[in-house]
């Protein structure tokens, strides 16, 4: 420990220097030089663990390529600017997830899964598709109860993503009964999993040979694990006090269709920026019909607003059966034609599918050919 603390204090000597000749082009081959000396003994004094478990399985690194894939990850992963996000991250996830998994009964290490995923960015996306803290995709997500539309992505919903993924990993485990196997599957899908111990003639994730993200999901899993719970053993030493933390909110129950959000907002004391940042799954400026739990910022109290004042894109906003309605003021109608859908008229008039759809109420409706309907005069 003692020479790692030698080797980051020598460093930040090095850095100060390094500094100093901010607004200077070049910086000679002698300081460039020592810097890379740096990074490359501070690296060559951190070494992985000869033991390593994970989800209370032990993983042989006795077996030469298992224990050159695992410090593949450990090092991959040792990137101080990345680690010191996830653990700032870990004070404002962790809580609710280790209670989730506490309640369960499933292994703790199940926690690291989701830094592994996203990095704990709960808006992540994938270019595969999957979203949200654990990465689920569409299929999975809705067939653990999650809903998944054009309006609302539950994915991105931290409580309700939480329940589906520990809910899959669960069922995951009981169709392989060994940790290491129900990881991977959760990365490639269980069917992937198990046609590939069958071709194999094997039984064990540490003797298959699967695809390159697959292959190294569980090691980046665990190597992740070791480097978070051991964060001080490798220099790292956080003030607890400076990690982010889950905003102090409150629920309300409210029901759709609200074809402002924004407005809403300002209604219930808060702004659009605020609800957006509390309820990322509501992925649109307005929600659809049906029942709603939104998080608020705890302390705020509902307002009035002079709705006369109030003007968006020349539209008026009224009451109307308890719902706030926005109602452009100048409207032209449009007669349907064959092959035309809401987006192809929407961009013909350079207006939202959204406006179309809340102007003439079809939301889950579609278009019949001599239909008319109304489009709004911005």
């Amino acid at each position: 420990m003692n020479k790692i603390l030698h080797v980051f204090f020598f460093g930040a000597f090095i850095f100060a220097i390094f500094i100093s000749f901010n607004g200077v082009n070049k910086i000679d081959n002698e300081t460039k030089g020592a810097i890379n000396n740096v990074l490359i003994n501070h690296l060559s004094i951190i070494h992985p663990p000869d033991i390593v478990f994970l989800c209370g399985e032990r993983i042989p690194l006795e077996i030469p390529d298992v224990r050159e894939r695992f410090e593949r990850e450990f090092y991959v992963e040792f990137k101080e600017n990345q680690l010191v996000l996830d653990l700032k991250r870990c004070g404002k996830y962790m809580p609710y997830i280790e209670s989730k998994i506490k309640e369960k009964g499933l292994p703790a290490d199940l926690k690291y899964l989701a830094i592994a995923e996203s990095r704990l960015l709960e808006n992540a996306y994938s270019s595969k598709g999957a979203a949200g803290l654990w990465q689920l995709m569409p299929e999975t997500a809705k067939r653990y109860g999650l809903r998944v539309d054009e309006y609302i992505d539950e994915r991105l919903h931290v409580q309700k993503a939480t329940e589906a993924a520990l809910s899959y990993l669960q069922d995951l485990y009981k169709k392989f009964n060994n940790w290491a196997l129900a990881i991977a599957a959760y990365n490639a899908g269980d069917a992937r999993i198990k046609d590939a111990l069958q071709f194999q003639w094997v039984d064990s994730y540490f003797d298959l040979h699967l695809n390159r993200e697959t292959s190294r999901f569980v090691f980046r899993v665990a190597a992740i694990k070791e480097l978070i719970s051991n964060a001080h053993r490798y220099g790292f030493i956080l003030d607890t006090t400076k990690l982010f933390k889950a905003p102090n909110v409150k629920y309300i129950t409210v029901k759709g269709p609200i074809q402002n959000l924004a407005l809403w907002a300002r209604l219930q004391g808060t702004n659009y920026k605020t609800l957006k940042y509390l309820n990322p799954w509501i992925l649109k400026s307005s929600l659809p019909a049906g029942e709603f739990q939104i998080a608020l910022p705890a302390e705020v109290q509902p307002q009035e607003l002079n709705l006369a004042e109030y003007k968006y894109r020349g539209s008026r906003v009224v009451f109307q059966n308890g719902e706030i309605i926005v109602i452009p003021e100048k409207t032209i109608n449009h007669r349907v034609k064959p092959e035309e859908t809401i987006e192809s008229i929407a961009k013909k008039y350079n207006v939202t599918v959204e406006d179309i759809v809340e102007l003439n109420k079809l939301e889950g409706k579609k278009l019949k050919v001599g239909q008319i309907i109304k489009i709004p005069v911005y």
